[in-house]
C-alpha cells in the first residue's frame, strides 16, 4: 500500500453534484443508493464542499431547513484530498487523521475520483495477492525441512 497509486484503486470518474443542486435532489439521491458521499463543484472554483448520506438523510427540521436549499449548506467546506498519484497509505492516513471516510481525488484542480474505506480494502486485497506462496515454493519452519535436505 506504500507503493501502491490511489488511482490505482479509486472509483471514477467521480459522481458530483453542482453546489447549487438542492438538498431534496440529494436527499432522493442518496435514499435509491449509490455513493456515500458527493463533491460540490462551482464552475469557476471547482471542488468547493462534500455532503455525505449522513448529512443529506439526518433530521432537516431540526436544524430549520426544508430540503429545499442548496446542499453546500450543509455541506463540509474544508474538504480533505488526495491525488491520483499519492500512495494509497497517504490517503488511508489521511482518512484516519481526518475521521472522513471519503476523499475526493484530484488532479489538476479537477475531481478525477473518489477514494474511500472499500476502496483501501481493495489495495490491501491487491498487496495480500502478492503476497501468497507461490507454487512450486516450500514453506519452512523450524520443524519441517525442505524435501531432500539433511534432516527429512
Amino acid at each position: 500500500m506504500r507503493r501502491t497509486p490511489v488511482r490505482l484503486v479509486m472509483s471514477s470518474p467521480a459522481l458530483t453534484f453542482d453546489a447549487s443542486v438542492s438538498i431534496g435532489t440529494l436527499r432522493e439521491r442518496f435514499a435509491s443508493g449509490g455513493p456515500g458521499a458527493y463533491p460540490l463543484i462551482e464552475p469557476e472554483r471547482g471542488l468547493v464542499g462534500i455532503v455525505t448520506r449522513g448529512d443529506v438523510l439526518s433530521d432537516l427540521d431540526g436544524i430549520g431547513l426544508d430540503g429545499t436549499e442548496p446542499a453546500i449548506e450543509l455541506a463540509a467546506r474544508d474538504v480533505l484530498t488526495v491525488s491520483p498519484s499519492d500512495p494509497v497509505l497517504v490517503a488511508v492516513h489521511r482518512m484516519i487523521d481526518g475521521e472522513v471516510e471519503h476523499l475526493p481525488v484530484v488532479d489538476d484542480g479537477r475531481v478525477v475520483g473518489m477514494f474511500t474505506r472499500t476502496d483501501a480494502l481493495k489495495a490491501r486485497v491487491r498487496q495480500m495477492q502478492g503476497e501468497r506462496t507461490q507454487p512450486g515454493w516450500w514453506g519452512r519452519t523450524a520443524t519441517t525441512p525442505p524435501p531432500g535436505s539433511a534432516g527429512s
